[in-house]
This record gives structure tokens, sequence and C-alpha cells, in this order.
């Protein structure tokens, strides 16, 4: 399970034209629950993606959960964070890729 599952803190900081900053960072924590829409159900399996604003994936991906387990795919199917269970593993590639 990820450690960070149910918040995601994002750090705005501003600056002017000569690189000084305006004023002192600003923390935003998010609740992903409520930021990460689910874009399908099958066999227990949830997909939800979001926008990750300055997150630390840096590449387009899916949360997917089963359970109580969570991995993070890339749109090739790779797994970039966490696991799920093998089956289930098979069965989001497939639905990532459907055309094998």
């Amino acid at each position: 399970m990820l450690k960070d599952r149910n918040q995601h803190i994002i750090i705005i900081k501003e600056y002017g034209d000569d690189g000084s900053p305006i004023n002192e960072p600003i923390k935003i924590i998010q609740k992903q629950e409520e930021e990460m829409p689910t874009i399908s159900m099958f066999y227990g399996i949830i997909v939800r993606m979001y926008r990750e604003l300055g997150g630390k994936h840096h590449i387009p991906h899916i949360h997917v959960l089963y359970g109580e387990n969570e991995a993070i795919f890339d749109f090739d199917g790779n797994i970039i964070e966490g696991s799920i269970p093998r089956k289930q593993e098979q069965l989001t590639i497939a639905w990532i890729n459907p055309s094998g």
C-alpha cells in the first residue's frame, strides 16, 4: 500500500522577474480521493486517474486499487509503484492495452 494514498501535498512559491521570492511558500494538502475520479471498475478492480501537479510521478499514469492493494501503472502497462495480485495485474494490463 502506498504511504501517501490519502493525501497529496503541493508547495506553491511565486517568484518575481528578478528571481527573488514574492511570498512565503504556500502548502496545500489535498485528499486524493476527492481529486481522483474513478474512470473504470471491473472484477473488483478500481481504476482512478487525475492530474498530478508537482507530483512524484512525472509520467502519465493510473492508480489501480484492488482491496487493500494499490499499484500505479504507466500507459504501457508497467507498474511504477506498489503492487496488486498477479491475476488483477494481468486484467489491468489487458484493460490498458486491449489490442494486446
